[in-house]
């Protein structure tokens, strides 16, 4: 049987998604399974828009997330970017390493 204990976190490591100015924000390099659930989970019973919202600040953190939705010059094609990166990076979790 599979027992699953509670460790605590370490410190992640995390990578640049964007600048805004000099300004670096980043996200985890690899970021835990539940969060991947979670947003496969938001996505399908609310939706891509919604499931977006969660990722994105489940990731960058409440800091984070605040300055790209302030960001007033943000264009639809670097918000796609963003997420496609977001959404790689997290959809990654759920694959097993490489033997």
């Amino acid at each position: 049987m599979l027992r699953l204990t509670t460790t605590p976190q370490v410190d992640e490591q995390r990578v640049p998604l964007f600048y805004i100015d000099d300004v670096e924000y980043t996200i985890p390099a690899r970021p835990r399974m539940n969060v991947a659930l979670q947003y496969m989970h938001v996505a399908k019973d609310q939706g891509d828009a919604v499931a977006a919202d969660f990722l994105l600040s489940s990731l960058l953190g409440e800091e984070g997330y605040r300055a790209l939705r302030e960001y007033d010059q943000l264009t639809p094609e670097q918000f796609q970017h963003i997420t496609d990166i977001a959404t790689r990076q997290t959809m990654g979790a759920l694959e097993l390493p490489k033997a």
